[in-house]
């Protein structure tokens, strides 16, 4: 098997990427970039793709090429042009060729960029491009390839042939590359200076300056259609196929991949290597598919339990019932009748075969197996040593052998046994281990930990001495002679006498580790059964699983081959691990949280106190997305700490500079060159010195306070005196909690003093605090309990409350109580009362709220008359201004009306003539008429005949014709019919209401419509009246200063004088509603 080998990956729609991938190229920065034929282009940082399409600039999203110069810029090649990605956009140069689809890109050894395409070959240098193949007049040649060979030439692959350029020009080809078609599709020059070509149906061709050689499917090739070439950095050449996949070709003979391999799709557009020795290959609608070296799979035979590899190379392994072995060229296998659960190829060229059930075998020459029938070994011992676990070769040739009913040790004397009897901690012994010293190691199952035997006396070492688990699976020796054992809960290593331990919290991917080995380089080596493999360089963990190719996560066993590979035993097959270019990945800061998000800072700053720093950064290594970090602040931290975690959380640091340093590890715990950096500085709370200031205050508060107890001693003395003059009550209680309850005792025995301050009436055989019980009002009683029982359960240091009580006269005495509570040891408290009679404070307290209420209430009865005053005032203004606007009415209009009759009838009796008379009288007539109509609407004004003769709906109709001619503003009266039993002076005031409404209107609302709704239920008659205008306040006004609400006040007295009201809602910018309420007489309905 090549050690070369690796396993595929796939990336497409599922991924975020789409499926029809056109082209691909790793740049310098560690991101893979792929070109698609409808999506524009993707870029993939070893976690996610980012699409760019023309939206973000480019000229087309039919990518067809890529190419990143020596400086880093990105040229992408479209189906309707160039573009160049700039700080995440693209632009396209004034310079490019516009509208033309390109095929193919190249930077030249002297830094000039060569275009090829559709409209044939340009190259740009110095700010200028100048063409050196145009497309004549066919529109060809179609430039789909371009490679620079020796002295700067450079070959131009075309439909029409192979095309030489030099110094810029033209030139014909060399006479000996001679190719058997002109159909050329791709170019590769490779290191040893030959030239790879392409072709669409010959094959691919070698020209290495002395002749062509032509190799097709009868060389090996998939296929003869060739769509793309690379060489890696191995210098083997990967060749893609049109729908025959691809194959690598290492000098002696073509290796091909197919979908059946892992391939995403057999149409293979283009091929790339990323920085880490990955192979990318672009995919005609199966997305792109990633060559990773590193693991590969050996065999694809499940391994249940062991793995061994003899001195001459040969793996041995355990499949079920058989034992299979095999190198390179092939495999081979013996079955045993019973699951084979150890091996041993030892150094006698003898190999050892331990099952389940049926003993342990030994084949006296492992190089003819098949022809020498294994023999039965340890078979005089006895049917109890039939389970094997374990078999090892001691220094000293000595075979021991791990049963589940103790140790057996086999050597040329013959074979003994060793069991719990004899001092093994347990029977059942997992595996078997020989240290520097010659003294052998025992790991049991069952709990009984590890068991040291020097050849004289067993001693037993366990979870108690540091061993990580008592359940021990597997042991094994370094070189350096540290024992390293693999249990439950991790692996321990002792070095000496002491045991360091290795768990998940260290990083390792499971606790129960199935089997160690420490390889040539001094790594540790560790399976699972389910978590794959992992190794520890002795610092930091890093894992293989079947995302990395192995077959499988359940991993029973690990050898090293001779060649410093690692093969990893499955439950699917076997892998073979072998590391990849050491090329350290790289690492940057995301972002940071400082209670706002700051993306890819390299510095920022923060006050202390002001809780936690959350920093989150990303490694990129495209061979794995299970990067392993370490991380160190400078400043507060004293060694890295390693974590799989991509982000790193550090509260309440105190004030200073401090440096964040990051490491990444890839796959192969290659180190990232440097780590990235991150400048934080906490700067001081300036809460701080708020805190300091208060702590010197609460210093002298703390002074002034022990001053203050000498005072409060003396004053409490002085308060037992006059306590003892006042009407005072003191009293005690003890209480006792049981549970949840409290009981209370009283202290003091009822004394001739309690009788004097508070008189109570005794019934026969009742003590004083008996009656004292019952004259309290029981509601005032229920929260003296509460209020004292909660207290105490609250651990207040006291408690007070008023309460009533009725006395031996019957009056009631009103009392204030304030108690002090001492807490005597657990559940037993005693308590101290002062009982004061407030009762004349609460009658006086009573009478001076009741001065207050009167005083509230005259104030506002004066308020109301002086605004009713006010109102009177206001409302004889305007029944003056009525009064004379109607005489001047009158004089004005009337009275020269009447005059001008006089003057006319006198004229008309002196006439003779009869047309002039009647001239005359028509005239007259008319002057009449108009008298009539003006006297009649100053009638109406004053008092509506149609209220009287008509009824109020009709009235309100009328208004509304006379409204909406005077101000343009339409009205709508709603009823249905008259109301019935509505007195005159009911009509009369709704009337005048609804019309000093509608003058509001005019006057303030601005409203464009006005709605009025007659409405009548029973004995209550209602008007709205409602506006679409500006609205108002109603609070505000009604509130407000008097002047401004004469209107709404005249309208409320005007209702009142008819046991009727007014009410008012209006939201400013939202018109405004009249609410208008009368009683009528009951019995006849609307329209009566």
């Amino acid at each position: 098997m090549d050690v070369t080998a690796g396993h595929w990956r796939r990336f497409d729609h599922r991924s975020g990427l789409t499926h029809d991938s056109r082209c691909v190229l790793a740049d310098r920065d560690g991101r893979v970039w792929i070109g698609s034929r409808r999506r524009g282009l993707s870029c993939y940082d070893g976690y996610s793709f980012e699409a760019f399409t023309t939206d973000d600039g480019l000229a087309s999203n039919y990518v067809r090429c890529l190419l990143q110069t020596r400086s880093g810029d990105l040229w992408v090649g479209s189906e309707s042009g160039l573009s160049k990605y700039d700080d995440g956009r693209f632009t396209t140069p004034e310079w490019a060729p516009g509208d033309s689809s390109i095929r193919s890109l190249l930077e030249g050894s002297d830094g000039s960029l060569w275009i090829g395409g559709k409209a044939g070959l340009s190259r740009y240098r110095d700010g200028s491009r100048r063409p050196c193949l145009p497309a004549d007049a066919g529109g060809g040649p179609d430039v789909r390839a371009l490679a620079e060979g020796c002295a700067g030439t450079v070959w131009v692959g075309t439909d029409r042939g192979l095309y030489v350029v030099r110094d810029g020009s033209l030139a014909d080809p060399p006479r000996d590359v001679r190719l058997p078609t002109d159909d050329i599709t791709s170019l590769c020059a490779a290191g040893d200076g030959s030239l790879w070509i392409g072709t669409y149906g010959a094959g691919l061709c070698r020209y290495d300056g002395d002749g062509v050689q032509v190799y097709t499917r009868e060389h090996g090739l998939p296929g003869d259609h060739i769509r793309c070439l690379h060489e890696d950095r191995r210098g083997h050449l990967w060749i893609g196929t049109v729908h025959a996949g691809a194959c690598r070709y290492d000098g002696v003979e073509f290796a091909p991949f197919s979908t059946a391999d892992g391939l995403a799709h057999n149409f293979v557009h283009d091929i790339a290597e990323d920085r880490e020795g990955a192979i990318w290959l672009a995919c005609w609608h199966g997305g792109v598919s990633c060559f990773l070296a590193g693991v590969s799979r050996v065999c694809e035979d499940p391994v249940e339990e062991v793995m061994a590899l003899d001195a001459e190379g040969r793996l041995w392994w355990g499949s079920g019932p058989a034992v299979a072995w095999g190198d390179d060229r092939a495999t081979q296998r013996m079955e045993f009748g019973s699951r084979i659960a150890c091996l041993l190829p030892d150094s006698r060229g003898r190999l050892w075969v331990g099952t389940s059930d049926s003993g342990v075998f030994v084949c006296e020459d492992r190089s003819d197996i098949l022809g020498a029938r294994p023999g039965r070994a340890f078979a005089r011992l006895g049917d109890e040593f039939r389970e094997a676990q374990d078999i090892h070769e001691a220094a000293d040739g000595a075979i021991w052998v791990a049963t589940t009913h103790g140790v057996l040790r086999h050597d040329e004397r013959g074979s003994v046994a060793f069991t719990s009897e004899d001092g093994l901690a347990a029977d059942d012994i997992s595996t078997i281990c020989e240290d520097g010293a010659g003294a052998m190691w025992f790991g049991s199952y069952n709990g009984g930990g590890l068991t040291r035997y020097d050849g004289e006396r067993f001693e037993t070492r366990t979870t108690a001495d540091g061993l990580a688990h008592d359940e021990v699976l597997h042991l094994t020796r370094g070189p350096d002679n540290r024992l390293w054992a693999a249990t439950r809960g991790g692996v321990s290593c002792l070095d000496g006498t002491r045991f360091t331990n290795l768990t998940t919290e260290d990083g390792l991917p499971a606790d129960a580790v199935k089997y160690v080995l420490v390889d040539s380089r001094g790594r540790l080596w560790g399976a699972t059964l389910g978590a794959g493999v992992f190794q520890f360089d002795g610092e930091n963990v890093q894992t293989l699983t079947d995302e990395d190719g192995l077959p499988s996560n359940y991993c029973p066993g690990i050898v090293e081959a001779p060649d410093g590979s690692i093969l990893i035993a499955t439950l699917r097959g076997i892998g073979r691990y072998h590391p990849g270019p050491p090329f350290p990945p790289s690492v940057r800061v995301v972002g940071v949280d400082t209670h706002e998000w700051q993306v890819s800072p390299a510095s920022v700053t923060t006050q202390a106190g002001f809780g936690r720093i959350r920093v989150v950064y990303r490694g990129v290594s495209l061979m794995t997305t299970n990067m392993r970090y370490a991380y160190m602040l400078v400043g507060a931290d004293d060694a890295w700490t390693s974590t799989w975690s991509e982000e790193v959380v550090y509260a309440d640091l105190p004030p200073g500079d401090y440096v964040l340093k990051i490491k990444a590890y890839n796959r192969d715990l290659v180190e990232s060159t440097s780590p990235a950096e991150l400048a934080i500085r906490v700067v001081p709370d300036p809460r701080e010195a708020a805190v300091a200031e208060l702590g010197r205050v609460i210093g002298e508060r703390t002074e002034q306070l022990a001053r203050a107890e000498t005072e409060i001693q003396r004053q409490g003395e002085l308060l037992r005196q006059i306590v003892r003059e006042a009407r005072c009550i003191l009293w005690h209680s003890h209480v006792e909690g049981i549970g949840d309850l409290f009981h209370w005792t009283p202290l003091r025995p009822a004394t001739p003093e309690f009788d004097d301050f508070l008189p109570l009436n005794l019934l026969p055989g009742e003590d004083y605090h008996t009656a004292w019980e019952r004259s309290v009002f029981p509601e005032d009683r229920a929260v003296m309990d509460r209020s004292g029982n909660d207290a105490i359960r609250d651990g207040l240091p006291g408690y007070a409350h008023d309460y009533r009580c009725i006395d031996r006269d019957g009056e009631v005495r009103w009392m204030h109580e304030d108690a002090t509570i001492r807490r005597l040891g657990e559940s037993r408290w005693t308590v101290t009362g002062v009982v004061t009679d407030i009762t004349r404070l609460k009658e006086a307290e009573r009478d001076q709220l009741a001065l207050k209420e009167r005083e509230s209430a005259g104030a506002s009865l004066r308020k109301s008359e002086q605004e009713r005053s006010r109102l009177i005032v206001q409302m004889m203004t305007v029944q003056e201004n009525e009064r004379a606007r109607i005489a001047r009415d009158l004089h004005d209009h009337a009275g020269q009306a009447l005059s001008s009759l006089l003057v006319g009838l006198r004229v008309l009796s002196r006439t003779g003539d009869v047309r002039e008379v009647r001239r005359q009288a028509e005239t007259l007539r008319e002057v009449a008429t108009q008298t009539f109509s003006q006297v009649r609407e100053l009638s109406f004004d004053v008092y509506p005949s149609a209220l009287e003769h008509l009824g109020l709906v009709a009235a309100l109709q009328q208004d509304a014709a006379r409204f909406h001619t005077r101000h343009g503003i339409t009205v709508d009266v709603h009823a249905e019919g008259e109301p019935g039993g509505c007195p005159r002076p009911v009509k009369a005031a709704l009337y005048q209401v609804v019309h000093a409404a509608l003058t509001n209107i005019a006057q303030h609302a601005d409203a464009r419509n006005v709605g009025i709704v007659v409405q009548q239920h029973d004995d209550r008659l209602s008007v709205i009246v409602e506006d679409d205008g500006a609205g108002f306040d109603v609070d505000a006004v009604l509130s407000g200063p008097v002047e401004r609400r004469f209107g709404l006040l005249a309208m409320q007295e005007r209702m009142l004088s008819i046991d009727g009201k007014v009410s008012f809602e209006s939201t400013p910018g939202d018109g405004a509603s009249l609410f208008i309420e009368a009683q009528v007489a009951p019995g006849e309905g609307a329209g009566s």
